[in-house]
C-alpha cells in the first residue's frame, strides 16, 4: 500500500537523520547510505506525499536544533535565497505552478479539486462523522478500530471497515467520547512522565529532545492518517517503542542515584589519570 510505504520510509529517514544529527549514537553514521538508497526511492515512488512533507519539515527542525550557529544561520540564508530566487525570476509563480514534473508529482493524477479535498479525505471524513452521531456511538463507540455499526463502511466505491485517516476520529468513532478522553489523558500523562527528562544527564535530554522532533512528524502525518492507533505498522511499533525506551530512561534515573554531567566529567578523569602511588 503506497500510505504504508510512504509512511515506513519517511519515518525511517527521519530516525536515521534525527541520530546522526544528535551525535549521540555513533552506529547511525552506517546507516546514512542504506537509508539513502532504500528509504528514499521508496518514500519517492510511494507518492506518499503528507510523509515526505513531514520527513522533510521534522529533519529541517532536527537540524535547526542540533545544529550550531553557523548550521542555523546557513538554513537561514538557504530559505531567504531561496525565496528571493523564486521571486526575482517568477513572480507570479508560473513556473513553479506550471506544468513541470514536481507539480505533476504532487498532484498524482488528481485535480486542483480533489487535492483540496485530501485525496477523498474529505469525503471519508464526513462518512465517519455520521457514524459517530449515531444513536449511542457518540458516548461508546463502535469498537476498537471498528468505524460503523456494521462493520463496513461504503467509501471511495467499496465496502470495508476503513480507517478514519486521522487519529482523532479514529479514537472518536471507535470509543466515543469515553475513550477519546481516556486516550488524550494517556497522552498527557506520557508526556508529563518524559518531560523529567529534561533534568537527567546529556543523553536524557537529547533522546527527549529527538522525541519530541518525532512526534512532529507524528502530528503531521495522523491528521491524514490513523497513525499509531490504527493497524499494527510501522509507525505503531515505532511510537510505543520509543515511548517505551524514554519511560525506562525515567525509571533509570528515579531509580538510581542521578549523576551530572559535571560528575561524569569528573569520574571520568579521575579514571583516566595515572596513579602516582607505588
Amino acid at each position: 500500500h503506497p500510505t504504508a510505504a510512504g509512511s515506513t520510509a519517511a519515518l525511517g529517514l527521519v530516525l536515521v537523520a534525527l541520530c546522526g544529527l544528535s551525535d549521540k549514537f555513533s552506529w547511525s553514521a552506517q546507516l546514512v547510505l542504506p537509508a539513502i538508497l532504500i528509504h528514499a526511492p521508496t518514500a519517492y515512488f510511494s507518492h506518499s506525499r503528507s510523509a515526505l512533507a513531514m520527513a522533510a519539515i521534522t529533519v529541517f527542525a532536527g537540524m535547526f536544533y542540533f545544529g550550531g550557529r553557523f548550521v542555523r544561520a546557513a538554513l537561514a540564508i538557504s530559505v531567504a535565497g531561496v525565496a528571493l530566487v523564486i521571486m526575482i525570476a517568477d513572480p507570479g509563480l508560473h513556473l513553479v505552478a506550471g506544468d513541470n514534473a514536481m507539480v505533476g508529482y504532487l498532484l498524482r493524477g488528481q485535480d486542483l479539486s480533489q487535492l483540496a479535498e485530501g485525496s477523498g479525505r474529505g469525503e471519508m471524513w464526513n462518512a465517519i462523522w455520521t457514524e459517530f452521531r449515531s444513536s449511542g456511538a457518540w458516548i461508546k463507540g463502535h469498537g476498537y478500530f471498528v468505524t460503523s455499526r456494521t462493520g463496513e463502511l461504503y467509501v471511495w466505491y467499496h465496502y470495508a471497515n476503513h480507517p478514519a485517516h486521522n487519529i482523532f476520529l479514529q479514537v472518536l468513532v471507535s470509543t466515543g467520547l469515553i475513550g477519546l478522553a481516556i486516550w488524550l489523558s494517556a497522552q498527557l500523562g506520557i508526556a508529563a512522565r518524559l518531560v523529567q527528562l529534561r533534568s537527567g544527564d546529556s543523553f536524557s535530554r537529547t533522546y527527549l529532545a529527538i522525541l519530541c522532533l518525532i512526534a512532529i512528524w507524528f502530528a503531521g502525518w495522523s491528521i491524514g492518517s490513523t497513525s499509531f492507533m490504527g493497524p499494527v505498522r510501522w509507525e505503531s511499533v515505532t511510537y510505543y517503542t520509543l515511548i517505551g525506551l524514554g519511560m525506562g530512561l525515567v525509571g533509570s534515573m528515579s531509580g538510581g542515584k542521578k549523576v551530572s554531567d559535571d560528575d561524569q566529567d569528573t569520574e571520568l578523569k579521575h579514571r583516566t589519570e595515572p596513579s602516582h602511588s607505588l
